[in-house]
């Protein structure tokens, strides 16, 4: 992974590791490069996330609470718009179907998480 400031946030945020320590154990060393663009496409999530000025992690964002700071954050880095049909497009709509499949397994990893210390606020 390039040393910027993507990987830093990657490699600052516990459960966008944890992601990446399963999904090196599933599909092995060979698709380093498909988990590497998994995990910096998590990390400018949180990036986007941050710009109201808000220190978040990946586990705090995944709660009720945020969920429409982190549509709005997917809206922004996915380039959305609307064309002159009134349709609403994005400009990388590959990065939000893969961003919206990451979220989800992280979601899953943040309850299994949870269920094995008992947490049932969490």
């Amino acid at each position: 992974m390039r040393f910027d400031s993507v990987r830093r946030r990657t490699v600052s945020d516990p459960l966008i590791i944890q992601l990446g320590a399963l999904l090196f154990q599933n599909l092995g060393h060979k698709r380093a490069w498909d988990i590497s663009a998994r995990m910096r496409e998590l990390a400018r999530l949180l990036i986007q996330l941050q710009h109201d000025g808000h220190a978040i992690t990946l586990t705090d964002a995944l709660n009720g609470i945020n969920f429409d700071k982190v549509i709005a954050a997917v809206e922004a880095e996915g380039g959305s718009y609307t064309d002159d049909d009134g349709r609403r497009l994005f400009k990388t709509l590959a990065y939000v179907i893969k961003v919206a499949g990451s979220l989800l397994k992280c979601a899953q990893l943040k309850r299994g998480v949870a269920l094995r210390k008992n947490d049932a606020v969490s």
